[in-house]
């Protein structure tokens, strides 16, 4: 009977470390897709600086060839 109850308490342990685990690695699947969204949004924050900056470089050039060398 003893036995019994020691595999009784290792399945209700063994049930106990799956809910557990499988919690974290929910919450690790959603930190993960959090991640990869401010991923997004900052490389398109990038591109969108790095774009404005070639508009104005390119304002720039042709303002000083436009105007021999003055803007």
């Amino acid at each position: 009977m003893d036995q019994m109850t020691n595999q009784r308490e290792q399945l209700e342990s063994a049930q106990y470390n799956v809910q557990q685990t499988k919690a974290v690695s929910q919450q690790a699947h959603k930190k993960i897709y959090e991640l990869k969204a401010k991923l997004r949004t900052e490389r398109l924050v990038l591109k969108s600086v790095v774009a404005l900056l070639v508009a104005i470089d390119s304002f720039l050039i042709y303002r000083l060839i436009s105007n021999g060398g003055h803007l």
